[in-house]
């Protein structure tokens, strides 16, 4: 391929912008008479879901893929605490794209975890941003080692689902640097990644695929990101406005209208040939950059069989013992009785357009089958229902009364937490907890044994003798189970994200994901930011998590060199095993200070191995300019002087040693807020803020909601229930996926079918909270923008217009590809 400014001089605008949106839902278009090739793309926050055959898969993207390693999704990940553990799997599933040609991986996922009901959360490393900054550079370096490009997304705002084409995340200036974009900055600049993903959502009333702030001002010019932007597939609204904010490449492309829209911009003067330029420059360095990858000569096999011992050895670290009354480890030679499906059906990861194809997959049965462990199992519940089954839960209390010690395995199932909605609330299904309850009754000594992406409601804390989470552990997640059980790994993950004990002690969770306007009340005083000012709520605190040993800490030391905090502490293990702890550093609020700020926030942490007996010496270290606040009212970072509690700890809220640092010579800048606002965020745990304190916070007013009626493109099809034309549209639209859904339920039982059932099952979730226009824009060319205007007139009982727009053929210049017999993979 030629050199890039050369190229550009030899396009034409029609190959230009045929190169600024995608072919086929998962290349980019190629221009064979200049040997531009295309580049492939393929969905991976968990591993490589790289399709089986060579057709483009449509709006849904979940047809079957190829076997690759499912590794432990990124919740997991987070509760490793570890960033070695991100970089090394990002830097296998890195070498899987290259065996099977892929240029682009689009993970990781970083969304801050705003609240634990969002249905994506299992995808997103945590509710803190420093973690899950560290965690998404750590992976984004990973990926790129083998020469494969990540894709970080869903820049930004990106916090719930059942809104997620339509919604409008509105939030405070300050709220939405502090917390919501520092995660992408850290994985931008320290991870340097080569493209970056915009969300679906506006953001205080601006699409994230049209914001020139976001994708230009903040990305490019102060964070210094020179890579590609490419849209979420379907999430491209104006094409014009987004080239001109910065968002280069249009996914999955196809739509008539869009390139249309560039090219006639170009003619009327509305988009400078410059600009286009811009955009087109990022594209074939992007194309170039791909070219140079070196692919392996290894087979997939052996990688995967590497690879899928990886996992297991990852898995482990993930784990996060919650509760031990002595009854972990197990004693291997004891016969104990195990019930619960997920037993047998662990879940190893979440359901959507992550979802693998696990070339290795061992449940907890299976690994207990092999290395031989006494056990007798009981279903005790069917995983496919919510509801009890009385003559299973029957049979596993008669059997549980021969035996002291139950294993219980229990959790979310995949239609509890899954892309494309949101979840209800934070139960467990009610058959699960009736079974646990039962055994808890008839004094038995339960252990269980979770599996789910997302933060839990556990009755039974306090009657269960233990609760190990295993979170969703990739495809070895039932062996590194097995270790972990019977103590042949010492437990070492600590949760990356609250666990309050009801959903109703969510902050402002009354509101969250009811309308278009997810409104962001609590301010930077989201996760154990809000929690530490509302301890009562709190079953298991950000950081928690135990071990089968004991860690001591001792001497704390603080000083202060250019600029820099650094502290040293001395952790020893004084218990009976080897374990690692992770010693965590937090910096408290200057008492001082003219703004309302949290009462901690994490600033480092360490993850220490220690043998039993020893002693190491931590050395933990931050910048001053951390302790930072954003003033919305200069747009700039303002340090304050005074003196700042530092707290080192176990979590959030077993704080073990404390000191002080005194900061000195900063200028002064007055402070934003008025009194009220002041006043409000200072309790906040009391859970109201006003209209009028949440205006001011914002610096404008509160969007209303928007009218279900008249529709537009933009409303979910779930609303078109609202009208009778509009029952009848949206019955036409999910009649074909009902249709499929008992075809599959014909299907013979195994693999294939639960596969495709939960395939299904988020076709039908999606589609409701979908809108014409991204559903559409999401086939890939399949339909044209026509058919969403004339769907959209339809269900308004505009028949005439909608026949019009039915009628109306949309024209496009041939791609280059179809030139002359040109192929898009030359």
């Amino acid at each position: 391929m030629k050199k890039t400014e050369e190229l550009l001089k030899e396009l034409t605008a029609g190959e230009k912008a045929a190169l600024l949106e995608g072919y086929n839902s998962w290349m980019t278009n190629a221009v064979p008479r200049l040997g531009i090739p295309s580049v492939s793309l393929t969905d991976g926050p968990l591993g490589v879901r790289r399709r089986a055959d060579s057709d483009g898969e449509g709006m849904t993207g979940l047809g079957k893929s190829c076997p690759s390693t499912a590794f432990p999704c990124p919740a997991a990940i987070a509760d490793s605490w570890d960033p070695e553990n991100a970089e090394r799997m990002g830097k296998a599933i890195g070498e899987e794209c290259a065996v099977y040609g892929v240029d682009v991986l689009l993970g990781p996922a970083l969304n801050l975890k705003r609240d634990p009901r969002c249905g994506r959360n299992f995808e997103y490393f945590s509710e803190d941003p420093l973690v899950s900054g560290k965690m998404a550079a750590s992976y984004t370096r990973g990926i790129q080692e083998s020469g494969t490009a990540a894709c970080p997304k869903h820049f930004a705002l990106n916090n719930c689902e059942d809104h997620r084409y339509m919604g409008d995340s509105v939030a405070d200036e300050r709220t939405i640097r502090e917390l919501y974009l520092r995660g992408f900055e850290i994985c931008v600049r320290e991870g340097e990644p080569r493209t970056i993903m915009c969300a679906y959502n506006k953001i205080n009333g601006i699409h994230c695929s049209e914001n020139k702030k976001l994708l230009t001002d903040i990305l490019r010019k102060e964070w210094k990101f020179d890579g590609l932007a490419m849209s979420d597939w379907g999430a491209t609204r104006d094409r014009v406005a987004g080239v001109k904010a910065g968002l280069d490449l249009d996914m999955p492309g196809g739509i008539h209208a869009n390139r249309n829209a560039i090219l006639e911009a170009l003619k009327n003067g509305s988009l400078s040939s410059e600009t286009l330029d811009t955009s087109v420059r990022r594209v074939l360095t992007m194309i170039s950059d791909a070219q140079k990858t070196v692919r392996k000569p290894e087979t997939i096999d052996t990688l995967l069989k590497e690879h899928s011992m990886l996992a297991e050895q990852i898995a482990e670290e993930c784990a996060v013992l919650l509760k031990n009354d002595g009854i972990l480890p197990l004693d291997r030679n004891k016969k104990v009785l195990v019930t619960g499906e997920l037993f047998e059906k662990m879940r190893c990861q979440g359901a959507g357009s992550s979802g693998l194809n696990p070339a290795y997959l061992a449940s907890p049965k299976e690994a207990f089958d092999r290395a031989g462990v006494p056990y007798e199992y009981v279903q005790g519940y069917r995983e496919a229902s919510r509801e009890t089954d009385e003559n299973l839960k029957n049979a596993a209390l008669r059997t549980a009364a021969d035996y002291d010690t139950v294993l219980f395995f229990g959790g979310l199932t995949d239609s509890y937490e899954s892309e494309g909605f949101d979840r209800e609330d934070l139960s467990m299904p009610r058959n699960q907890l009736e079974l646990i309850d039962g055994l808890c009754r008839a004094g038995k000594k339960v252990a269980v044994v979770l599996s789910g992406g997302s933060p839990m409601e556990v009755p039974f804390a306090d009657q269960a003798a233990g609760i190990l989470n295993m979170v969703l552990p990739g495809e070895e997640g039932g062996e590194a189970c097995r270790r972990l059980l019977y103590g042949e790994v010492n437990p070492c993950g600590k949760l990356s994200e609250t666990w309050m004990k009801t959903c109703g002690d969510i902050p402002f969770g009354e509101k969250y994901s009811k309308g278009k306007i997810e409104q962001y009340r609590e301010g930077i005083f989201a996760g154990y930011r809000y929690f530490d000012k509302a301890p009562e709520k709190i079953r298991y605190p950000f950081g928690f998590g135990l071990s089968y040993t004991e860690f001591e800490y001792s001497s704390l030391e603080i000083r202060q060199e250019e600029n820099r905090i650094i502290v040293s502490v001395r952790i020893r293990n004084k218990g009976s095993v080897a374990g690692r702890e992770i010693v965590q550093l937090y910096s408290g609020r200057n008492e001082n200070s003219a703004v309302f700020k949290p009462e901690k926030e994490l600033r480092c942490y360490a993850k220490i191995s220690l043998k039993t007996g020893e002693e190491k010496t931590a050395e933990l270290s931050f910048h001053e300019s951390d302790l930072a606040y954003y003033h919305a009212g200069i747009r700039d970072w303002v340090v304050e002087n005074g003196t700042y509690p530092i707290l080192v700890g176990a979590s959030s809220r077993d704080i073990r040693l404390t000191g002080k640092a005194v900061l000195s010579g900063y200028p002064a800048a007055e402070p934003p807020y008025s009194e009220a606002v002041c006043d409000a965020y200072e309790h906040i745990a009391g859970g109201t803020i006003s209209d009028a304190v949440f205006s001011e916070l914002l610096a404008h007013r509160i969007p209303p909601e928007p009218p279900v009626t008249p529709y537009t493109i933009e409303s979910p099809i779930g609303d078109f229930r609202t009208t009778g034309m509009g029952r009848v549209i949206y019955r036409s639209i999910m009649k074909g996926v009902v249709g499929s859904s008992r075809k599959i339920a014909a299907m013979p039982e195994g693999e294939d079918k639960d596969a495709m059932v939960k395939n299904q099952d988020f076709v039908l979730n999606l589609i409701p909270r979908n809108s014409t226009r991204a559903m559409i824009q999401m086939g890939g060319g399949r339909l044209q923008m026509n058919m969403a205007y004339a769907i959209t007139d339809l269900a308004n009982g505009h028949l005439l217009r909608a026949a019009s727009e039915f009628l109306k053929k949309e024209k496009s210049q041939p791609l280059p590809c179809e030139e002359k017999g040109g192929s898009s993979d030359d």
